[in-house]
C-alpha cells in the first residue's frame, strides 16, 4: 500500500505541482508508515515475549488481543488513505482498494469484534491500578506538596535553611 501511495504522490500533478507537496498527502503517507511500523514492532514484541516464555496467561492474551485490534485498525486506516490519495480511480473497480478495505473490515471481526479485543486489553491494563481516594486525581499539586516538603526538609535542615525562607510555597 505504501508503494502505491508513494508512486501516486510522486506522479500525480495538481495545480502545477505534485500532490506529494499538497495539503494532507504527506501527513497521510507519514501516518500510514508510522502505523505500519508500530504494528510491526507490536507483533515482533509479542512474538519475542512468547519465544522468551514470558507470557503468563493474561499477559499473552492481552498482547494477542492488542495485535488483533491494532491490525484491523491500521489496515483499515492505510487502505482508506490510499483510496483517498488515488481519488476517483481509487474508488473505481480498476484498483483493488475496495476489496482490500473490505478484507480489512472482515479481519476486524473474523476472530471476534475488535471491540471485544479492546475490552480485553483494557481490563488487563487496568488490573494493577486502583482508583484515587476522594474526588481528585492523586497527582494534584496540593497532594504532592506535603510529600515534597517532607522529602526536602532533611536537606534544608542539613543546609541550615528554612523551606519558607528559600521561597518554597508549601
Amino acid at each position: 500500500m505504501l508503494d502505491l501511495m508513494g508512486e501516486r504522490a510522486l506522479s500525480r500533478w495538481s495545480a502545477g505541482s505534485l500532490i506529494a507537496n499538497k495539503q494532507s498527502v504527506p501527513f497521510d503517507i507519514a501516518e500510514s508508515y508510522m502505523g505500519l511500523q508500530q504494528f510491526r514492532l507490536l507483533v515482533l514484541y509479542t512474538a519475542w515475549m512468547f519465544d522468551q516464555q514470558q507470557e503468563h496467561g493474561r499477559e499473552g492474551r492481552k498482547m494477542i488481543s492488542a495485535v488483533k485490534a491494532t491490525m484491523a485498525k491500521v489496515s483499515q486506516n492505510i487502505h482508506l488513505r490510499a483510496m483517498h490519495l488515488h481519488a476517483s480511480i481509487g474508488l473505481s473497480n480498476v484498483m483493488q482498494f475496495g476489496q482490500l478495505l473490505a478484507m480489512s473490515l472482515h479481519e476486524g471481526v473474523a476472530d471476534g469484534p475488535t471491540e471485544v479485543h479492546l475490552v480485553n486489553v483494557a481490563k488487563q491494563v487496568l488490573r494493577p491500578y486502583k482508583g484515587a481516594e476522594g474526588s481528585f486525581p492523586s497527582e494534584v499539586l496540593w497532594e504532592k506538596k506535603p510529600w515534597a516538603a517532607a522529602k526536602l526538609k532533611p536537606l534544608a535542615d542539613e543546609l541550615g535553611v528554612s523551606l519558607k525562607d528559600a521561597g518554597a510555597t508549601f
